[in-house]
């Protein structure tokens, strides 16, 4: 592949955590090992990924690096994606209930869930679920309002929410971007962003040097025999 960044960056391949048997717990669980490895070498994980059931593995493997390093918790999300996420988990997690279990961790040792959704759709979110965020705080921005007139507004909210922040683990969802530019996902979205002004957040986003991991979920083509 072309490598258009500074020669002093390294990338190394860390290697695959597979979700044998469909089993996402147990990737869950292998997943903040990894991650924990990585940070505790001095290198920043990408993770790139399925399931978004993921985040939680990696949320999970930050803070725990974090709280042995520096003897604190505070790890703010920032997620672009068309959905919260907030579902209540019932016997298991799926790749809807992370972020609100991520949240029911930060209540129980009585920790700030920082949570920011960039790319919110209204029509992929049922009404209790905004209800929910708002509930535990959560700031969200809606896709159609990612619109040119709006972008300072939105740049001060990001700015505010990293001011409150001394690290971020940022995750895209690749659902958040319109159908035209990501058909293999699977929940479609008709009036996603455009690819281009997300990465005008992005680049944003990593200028803050706070940014402590980052990860791409929802890649999922569909397997047809050939």
């Amino acid at each position: 592949m072309p490598v258009s960044f500074d020669e002093i960056i390294r990338i190394y391949d860390a290697g695959d955590i597979s979700c044998a048997g469909r089993n996402l717990e147990e990737a869950q669980e292998q997943l903040p090992v990894a991650v924990k490895l990585i940070l505790d070498n001095e290198m920043f994980p990408v993770i790139l990924g399925d399931d978004h059931g993921m985040a939680l593995g990696h949320y999970n493997g930050i803070v725990t690096h974090v709280e042995e390093k520096y003897g604190t918790s505070g790890v703010g999300i920032i997620n672009f994606d068309a959905h919260f996420d907030l579902r209540p988990p019932t016997d298991k997690g799926s790749s809807g209930t992370m972020f609100s279990q991520i949240a029911g961790n930060c209540q129980r040792k009585k920790q700030v869930f920082s949570y920011l959704v960039l790319g919110i759709q209204t029509y992929a979110n049922m009404r209790s679920l905004f209800k929910r965020a708002d509930c535990l705080g959560v700031k969200h921005v809606l896709a159609k309002d990612f619109v040119e007139q709006n972008f300072e507004e939105i740049e001060a909210g990001i700015d505010e929410f990293m001011d409150k922040n001394r690290r971020v683990y940022l995750a895209i969802c690749i659902d958040v971007f319109n159908a035209a530019f990501v058909p293999g996902v699977s929940a479609t979205q008709p009036f996603g962003m455009h690819p281009e002004t997300v990465l005008r957040f992005l680049k944003k986003i990593f200028k803050s040097k706070k940014v402590i991991g980052f990860d791409i979920a929802e890649v999922s083509p569909a397997v047809r025999p050939r």
